[in-house]
C-alpha cells in the first residue's frame, strides 16, 4: 500500500535557476537535528532541492522550515515508508532530467560541476553511483551479483575504476536519469527492507539492457559511519525469488518459468502472468547475468 504523502512550499517558492539536476536529500531517523541537515543544501540553493521527511520527525511545524528554507520542496509523509517509496515519491515531483539521491547524514564532497553532466550525457546510465567515504576511509560501494549455495548474493568491492559495472547503487545514492528510473517503474514499494528493494531494481536494470556505472568524479561522505543493511531472507527472498529468479530465457531466447518444484509450488497462474508483464522489456535473466559478470578491476585506474 502507498504512503500518503504531501508537497509543502514556501509562499515565495521560486523557479531553480539550475535545472539540469534537482538534489533530492531524505532525513535518516535519529542521526542528525533537520536545521543541520537542511544547511547542506544552502550551496545548492540555484538547483531544485528537494527534502523528503516523516511529518513525525518535524522539529517545530513545516511551516517554520517553509519559511526557513524557502528554495526547498519539502515532501511530507504522514506515515513511515521505506526508502525506496521516498525515492518514487521523488522522481515523480521534480521537474529535472537527473536527480542526485543523498540522505542527510553525508555531503557530496565532489562532482556538481558542469563534467557530471557531459560524463552523464556520454554514458547513459540509469544511474551514476558516487565514490562513497565514511568519516575516515573509503567504503566499498561497486556491488557484483552471485550465487551461494543456490541463493542471491551481492559482493562489495572498492570503487577503484571509473565506469566499473555496478549492480545496485549502495544506500540508494547515486545521480539517477529521472525518464529511465521512472521506464523501469523505480523501485518496488512491495519490499519492506532496503536491500532487497536494491537487488529488485539492479535485475530489472541489468536484463533490460541498461546500466549503471560508478563515476569517480563523484563523491559523497558520510559524517559518520555507514549504514547497515538487513540482509535476512524469509518471506522478502520469497518474493524476489518469485519476482526474479523464477524465469530463465531459453537458448531460442525465450521467456520461460523453471520447472523446478519450488516454483511450482511458488508461483500462481496469476503471479506468472504479472511476472511476464513486469519483465517485458526483459533481454536477457539474473543467471546470465550472474555468469557473465567481469570482476572489478583491482587498484586506481
Amino acid at each position: 500500500m502507498r504512503e500518503i504523502y504531501t508537497v509543502r512550499l514556501a509562499q515565495n517558492y521560486q523557479t531553480p535557476q539550475i535545472g539540469e539536476i534537482t538534489i533530492v536529500m531524505i532525513h535518516r531517523k535519529g542521526r542528525f537535528g533537520i536545521e543541520y541537515s537542511l544547511d547542506k543544501l544552502i550551496p545548492y540553493r540555484l538547483f531544485e532541492c528537494i527534502y523528503v521527511i516523516e511529518e513525525s520527525e518535524v522539529e517545530g511545524g513545516i511551516e517554520y522550515l517553509n519559511k526557513t528554507y524557502s528554495w526547498i520542496k519539502f515532501i511530507v509523509y504522514s506515515g513511515a515508508p521505506t526508502p525506496g517509496m521516498k525515492i518514487n515519491a521523488a522522481s515523480r515531483e521534480l521537474t529535472s532530467n537527473y536527480f542526485c539521491l543523498i540522505w542527510d547524514d553525508m555531503e557530496i564532497s565532489s562532482g556538481m560541476e558542469p563534467q557530471l553532466i557531459r560524463w552523464l550525457n556520454m554514458h547513459k546510465t540509469v544511474c551514476a553511483t558516487p565514490v562513497l567515504y565514511s568519516s575516515h576511509e573509503l567504503i566499498p560501494s561497486i556491488n557484483v551479483p552471485s550465487f551461494a549455495n543456490s541463493e542471491f548474493v551481492s559482493l562489495a568491492f572498492l570503487p577503484f575504476k571509473d565506469m566499473t559495472e555496478n549492480f545496485f547503487p549502495t544506500d540508494f545514492c547515486g545521480m539517477y536519469n529521472r525518464v529511465s528510473f521512472q521506464r523501469l517503474r523505480g523501485f518496488n514499494e512491495e519490499f519492506s527492507l532496503p536491500y532487497w528493494q536494491l537487488a529488485d531494481f539492479g535485475v530489472r536494470n541489468w536484463i533490460s539492457d541498461n546500466r549503471i556505472l560508478s563515476c569517480n568524479g563523484f563523491s559523497c561522505t558520510y559524517d559518520s559511519e555507514p549504514p547497515h543493511f538487513d540482509i535476512t531472507t524469509g518471506k522478502e527472498y520469497e518474493l524476489f525469488q518469485k519476482r526474479n529468479i523464477s524465469f530463465r530465457f531459453n537458448s531460442h531466447d525465450k521467456f520461460v518459468f523453471k520447472k523446478s518444484f519450488a516454483f511450482r509450488k511458488l508461483l500462481s497462474r496469476i503471479e506468472k502472468s504479472e511476472i511476464k508483464e513486469l519483465h517485458h522489456w526483459a533481454k536477457k535473466d539474473l543467471f546470465t547475468i550472474i555468469e557473465n559478470w567481469e570482476p572489478p578491476a583491482e587498484g586506481f585506474h
